[in-house]
């Protein structure tokens, strides 16, 4: 099995990849898959997560216990990102099973997460919208379309783009970006494929 880990604070959202957004992680976990199986049998994909790469600083008085500043750093340092619903790999990843540093734990033996876990089968609807949406951006760029069309909404593409008088991306047509649930996410991966044949 495979885990990829990427540093930085990026907040990892599945219905990223409706739009486009965010893929490099999955990207690199899919052609890990793709291109990895032979000498050592099919891979399986265990996951990916997002490291904290900065020192936490945490506000606390005097009067606060180091109980509660260790646990505030503990927070900080969590990861976040999509495992793989398999009991062994989150036990291979946190042996307390609480959940401390990684965004799934155990209870009673099965992995708990309102957002970070996927099945085999959800991670191969994942990689089928991965394929479509590469081909669909490998076909834009080759007809010429590389108009300004910035996500707009759960997530903003220009917030911090020191570029924006360059593109005049204020005269195109944003993408309206919303935050939906992983079976959401699911459904409408299903639905594109249903109606299109493709995502």
């Amino acid at each position: 099995m495979k885990n990829i880990y990427k540093t930085g604070t990026k907040k990892f959202k599945l219905s990223d990849i409706l739009y486009g957004l965010n893929l490099q992680m999955l990207l690199y976990l899919y052609s890990i898959k793709l291109n990895g199986s032979g000498k050592y049998g099919e891979i399986t994909p265990a996951g990916i997560l997002y490291m904290p790469a900065t020192v936490p600083v945490v506000s606390a008085d005097s009067e606060l216990a180091d109980d509660k500043i260790n646990s505030e750093i503990d927070k900080a340092l969590k990861m976040n990102g999509l495992l793989l619903d398999d009991v062994r790999v989150i036990k291979g990843m946190d042996k307390s099973e609480t959940g401390k540093y990684i965004p799934v734990k155990i209870k009673l033996d099965t992995a708990v997460s309102e957002r970070s876990i996927a099945n085999l089968e959800q991670f191969g609807k994942i990689f089928k919208k991965l394929e479509s949406t590469v081909a669909s951006m490998g076909k834009e760029l080759y007809k010429g379309n590389i108009q300004a069309s910035p996500a707009k909404g759960a997530h903003d593409a220009c917030e911090y783009c020191p570029y924006d008088s360059v593109c005049a991306y204020r005269l195109s047509e944003p993408v309206n970006t919303f935050d939906v649930t992983n079976e959401e996410v699911y459904s409408s991966i299903d639905e594109e494929i249903t109606n299109g044949g493709e995502c």
